[in-house]
């Protein structure tokens, strides 16, 4: 049987304001030794570049 190390999701937007999800949810995931994943829940759109700014912003907290 495979084992899979526990993990903290942090589900954020497309809303700058999300980066305090991700920072919290790191600050957890490293209190309980833990991974830290964190998943874009967008409302399907035929134009993204709309929020592009706003995902690259959060895809940028999320690496540091």
């Amino acid at each position: 049987m495979v084992r899979k190390k526990p993990c903290v999701l942090a589900c954020v937007t497309s809303q700058f304001e999300c980066d305090r999800i991700i920072k919290t949810a790191e600050h957890i995931a490293n209190e309980e030794e833990c991974e830290l994943r964190v998943l874009s829940v967008l409302q399907p759109t035929s134009d993204y570049s709309e929020i592009g700014g706003e995902i690259e912003y959060l895809y940028k907290v999320a690496r540091e």
